[in-house]
Parts: structure tokens; C-alpha cells; sequence
């Protein structure tokens, strides 16, 4: 099925490419139901239709490296919503087996009262037989020996499955893999990814690599306007303001938990639900910092609530916790209801 770009990415800039071939099957349970508001990023804009269009052996997998929460599964689940294609999406563990991806012999009911033996296809092996994305989700928590299985995949070949009398797959034309990681397959320098792992490089260089990143303010301030809560007017600058802050101090020696565009969808709806709270209901918090407590900063370490504090208190001029020390003046906006 063709289908013109300009219906999958709305008002962006439309690259060369004019239209691509998708599944266009959009009844299957698979396919990703579609979300109207979601902001295609720049580097989908760039760098999906391109590598969509080319032949498995050639282009390889997609691997989407960037940090936590800023929309790579949700761009590439997007993606097969408005081409109408199964997304077989897996989340990789430590744990995570090859043969959880291709499939496994199981016991099932005879309906004779007895049981028989079946080889129960995994999601890699689906989306092979049938067409779709395989979504590979956390790809550099995989131990480096399960992801050598993958290299015949990412090549173009088909999959040999022993353990179904030595089945034969040969990939569907519309079968496409793709994986994310907050790392680019070199390990995590910053500490904040736990579990992490180097990757081997000849799986990695069988990868079109893009790198991904937060949207640009004015369009992540839109969805969060946009989404539950919907803050607006001066809380809401404020509350960009603040997330720029922290990303800055983000890294190696800073904050480690990243406040993710979901952190700040969450941190406006919970803003709009303790607007109508008592202060004491809210541990003597205005409405703005308990929902930020709630939504993202009650996760921090001792180090990093500190240092968010201190961000929090120079922006918004009041301190997050009621025990901190008042500054002498604030803001416009900066009242116990922010």
C-alpha cells in the first residue's frame, strides 16, 4: 500500500521522498492504535522514510539510541500506526533468550482430555512470517552472545528453527527490524542506565544508527498543553524553564534520572488534580512542587534532590519542601498555588 508522507507526519517538512509502502492493515490487533497528537522528531523526519525504503539485506536494522522518555519506542509504534503495520514489540532483559524471540515448544491441550506438543512462534519469528516491525525495545540490556543470534536477521537471511523440525523462514518483504537503547551499543558512561551492556560491534555495524533527543521546547511545551492537565501560561513556562535546568545538569557528575516529556505530561495532570487540595493535604507544598514530588523528584537520590531543590527554588523562587529556607522575593506566579 502507498502511502504519501505527508499523511504521516501533518504539518512537518515533508522530505524527497514523496510516499512509502506500508502493510496498510490496519485491523490487525498488532498494529499500533493511532495517537493524533504525536510530534514526529526530527530525526524520524530525516531518517525513517529512507531507511524503510530499503531491502533488509541493505539498510539493515534501525537502532534508535537516546536518552530515557524522549520518544523513540512511541515514534517508531507511531510510525506502524500510520502505515498500518504489526509492531511485534519486546522489552530485552539480562534474562531475555533467543529462543524467547523465535519460539519454543509447548505442551497444549489435545481436546481429548490429553496433551500434545506445538512449537509456539516467538515475535521475531512472527513478524518474519507475516510482515511487520520487530521492536526490539532495551537492546543493550541483552547479553552480547543472545544478540549474536540476530546477525543473520539483520542481514537479510532467513531463520533455521531446530527446534521445529528445522523450519524455514524466509523473511517477508515488509519485515523490518528495529531496536532502541539509551546507549549507542558502547556501554554507559554516564551511570544512570543500570544493567547496560557493550554490545559486540559486528552486530552493532549491521545497524543504521540515529541518535534521538528531547523535542525542541516549543513543541514539547505544546504536548504538554496539550495532554492531561493541560498547563498553560506561566506555570507552564516555568515548568520548561525548570526542565531545561535539570537536562543541563544531566551527565556523568550530575543529575542522573532524567525528567522525561512523560515525567512533565505526568507533573501537569497532578498539578491540575492538587490545584483544588488544601495545603495540608499537600504536606504543606504548594500544588506545583507537590506534583512534581509525586510525578518524577521522589525518586532522586539524597545528592540529586539536593541540587533539584536548589533548581527548583532559583526558578520558581519558593523552595520544593516547606522546611527549606525562603528566598526574599519571588516571581510573578511563584504564590503558595503557582
Amino acid at each position: 500500500m502507498n502511502i504519501n508522507l505527508g499523511s504521516i507526519f501533518l504539518n512537518r517538512e515533508i522530505p524527497s521522498l514523496p510516499s512509502v509502502e506500508g502493510m496498510g492493515d490496519f485491523s490487525n490487533p498488532m498494529t499500533p492504535a493511532r495517537n493524533p497528537g504525536h510530534d514526529f522528531p526530527a530525526w524520524a523526519v530525516r531518517a525513517l522514510p529512507t531507511w524503510w525504503a530499503m531491502p533488509q539485506s541493505l539498510g539493515g536494522g534501525l537502532f534508535v539510541t537516546g536518552p530515557s522518555g524522549c520518544g523513540k519506542s512511541s515514534t517508531l509504534r507511531e510510525w506502524c500506526a500510520r502505515t498500518g503495520t504489526p509492531c511485534f514489540q519486546v522489552t530485552a532483559n539480562g534474562r531475555l533468550e533467543f529462543q524467547d524471540l523465535v519460539g519454543r515448544v509447548a505442551l497444549e491441550s489435545d481436546g481429548q482430555g490429553g496433551t500434545r506438543t506445538s512449537f509456539v512462534y516467538g515475535p521475531l519469528a512472527q513478524a518474519m512470517k507475516t510482515g511487520g516491525l520487530f521492536l526490539l525495545d532495551e537492546l543493550d540490556l541483552l547479553d552480547p552472545s543472545v544478540c549474536a543470534g540476530l546477525n543473520g536477521v539483520l542481514d537479510g537471511s532467513g531463520l533455521v528453527i531446530p527446534e521445529n523440525a528445522g523450519e524455514y523462514i524466509a523473511p517477508h518483504p515488509a519485515f523490518r527490524f528495529a531496536a532502541t537503547g539509551n546507549s549507542s551499543g558502547s556501554g554507559d558512561s554516564s551511570g544512570a542506565y543500570a544493567g547496560v551492556m557493550v554490545q559486540n560491534m559486528a552486530l552493532m555495524d549491521r545497524f543504521t544508527v540515529v541518535r534521538a533527543d528531547w523535542l525542541p521546547r516549543r513543541r514539547e511545551s505544546a504536548l504538554v498543553a496539550a495532554g492531561p492537565g493541560g498547563a498553560s501560561g506561566e506555570t507552564l513556562e516555568l515548568m520548561m524553564n525548570f526542565t531545561e535546568s535539570v537536562r543541563a545538569e544531566q551527565g556523568p557528575l550530575g543529575i542522573s534520572k532524567p525528567l522525561t516529556t512523560r515525567s512533565l505530561r505526568r507533573w501537569s495532570a497532578y498539578i491540575a488534580a492538587y490545584r483544588s487540595k488544601p495545603l495540608a493535604a499537600l504536606g504543606g507544598r504548594s500544588p506545583v512542587a507537590a506534583a512534581l514530588m509525586d510525578a518524577w523528584a521522589s525518586g532522586l537520590s539524597e545528592a540529586d534532590a539536593a541540587s533539584v531543590s536548589e533548581t527548583y527554588q532559583r526558578v520558581f523562587g519558593m523552595p520544593l519542601t516547606p522546611d527549606a529556607p525562603q528566598p526574599q522575593s519571588q516571581p510573578a506566579g511563584g504564590g503558595s498555588n503557582e
